[in-house]
């Protein structure tokens, strides 16, 4: 159990993100089930003045090198519009506490890496608050930099395409083409699980659907610190290539 930690999701009955919203409710409620969370619902209309200075207060009390960036100023949505206040209208949002203190918010964006509420949310899912707290962005971000300025390090002739990519399905890490011209979608985890294997499924197929190309054109990829069995058997089956970073000594 994750005892001590709690989420709050705030959000507007009258924006039109329905489906994410939807989509975030279910994921919550897995999340209470396996992981025995509490998790409040706070709709814009009843929030007070006093009420949502509270909760900005708390999203600028998380450190910046957590939190990364949360204000809006063009492109993707964050929970503060350029005026500084909420953003319930172009956005949910969903802050982590722990023993009532908040630890983090999204969606934010961090270095080059956009974290939005639905794949925080999986990954809380898929790894429990704690596990999730410790290792998020201290790996992805960096190699996520690396990859983009040296795709030779993973295979040779591999050439940078974009990074944070929208595919219609979500937003992939990288996305890279080999020196056949075949796309790969590439998936950057400090510890990828099973839902790793998942993620890097629908990205793949969604970019196969923006490109107008058959699915099994687009290779898929997952670039990890860490794996485990269920990862490395799941990538197996559905012949994703599954790519552990390492340091090799030199002297």
């Amino acid at each position: 159990m994750a005892l001590g930690y709690s989420m709050r999701i705030l959000y507007s009955e009258e924006a039109p993100y329905r489906d994410l919203l939807d989509a975030l409710r279910e994921t919550s409620k897995r999340i209470r089930a396996k992981w025995g969370m509490e998790v409040e619902e706070l709709e814009a209309s009843r929030l007070g003045p006093d009420e949502a200075e509270r909760i900005k207060s708390d999203m600028r009390s998380i450190p910046p090198q957590i939190r990364g960036r949360i204000v809006s100023s063009g492109g993707r949505p964050l929970p503060l519009s350029g005026k500084k206040n909420l953003n319930l209208r172009n956005t949910p949002i969903l802050l982590l506490y722990r023993e009532g203190e908040p630890i983090d918010v999204y969606p934010h964006l961090l270095g080059a890496s956009y974290f939005g509420v639905i794949e925080a949310a999986n990954r809380i899912l898929e790894l429990g608050p704690r596990f999730y707290v410790e290792s998020r962005g201290l790996f992805e971000d960096p190699i996520l930099r690396i990859l983009r300025d040296h795709p030779g390090i993973v295979e040779e002739g591999l050439k940078f395409k974009g990074s944070n990519v929208d595919v219609g399905t979500g937003t992939a890490d990288l996305i890279m083409e080999d020196r056949d011209g075949n796309p790969i979608v590439i998936e950057i985890e400090t510890i990828a699980g099973e839902g790793a294997v998942a993620q890097v499924s629908r990205l793949g197929f969604g970019y196969a659907e923006c490109l107008g190309i058959p699915k099994g054109a687009v290779r898929m990829a997952i670039i990890c610190a860490g794996f485990d069995a269920k990862a490395r058997r799941a990538c197996e089956s559905f012949g994703i290539e599954l790519y552990q970073m390492v340091a090799k000594r030199i002297v």
